[in-house]
């Protein structure tokens, strides 16, 4: 009986996490067709909800505050990293749309993040390795 008090945690952590996977393709999608100014439009509707607060409230932070702030929210370690995704993909909608700030500042929080996974998880994953690369190369190039 007691395992039943546990599952809709369980359910509601899974279904935000394939949301924010969709939501993830959608912006890909449309950023990929063309359509910076619809991708960050999604993007921005979903952040509150997925990303713990508004693009704007992300925007305004400092990257060591948002890392503490999203670490109070107690994610699993895999909805971090696909929230490293979804900064990532939501910088280069700001790449498209010429907005070098706002690309530079999302940048470096994802790398914020993906850096504390890397040190929290000790499991190696090239994957993060090569988010590490990018995110780096992207902050160096501005």
């Amino acid at each position: 009986a007691q395992n039943q008090n546990t599952m809709p945690a369980i359910d509601f952590f899974r279904r935000k996490s394939q949301n924010l996977s969709t939501v993830i393709e959608s912006i890909y999608g449309l950023r990929t067709n063309d359509q910076a100014d619809k991708a960050l439009a999604v993007a921005s509707q979903n952040f509150s909800e997925l990303a713990g607060y508004t693009l704007s409230e992300i925007l305004e932070m400092k990257a060591d505050v948002y890392l503490q702030e999203i670490l109070k929210q107690h994610f699993s370690l895999s909805y971090l990293e696909q929230l490293v995704k979804f900064l990532l993909e939501t910088s280069e909608i700001f790449t498209q749309l010429q907005k070098n700030a706002e690309m530079l500042n999302l940048s470096e929080k994802a790398l914020y993040l993906i850096r504390h996974l890397i040190e929290t998880d000790k499991t190696y994953s090239p994957e993060r390795e090569s988010f590490v690369a990018l995110l780096e190369e992207k902050i160096k190039n501005k």
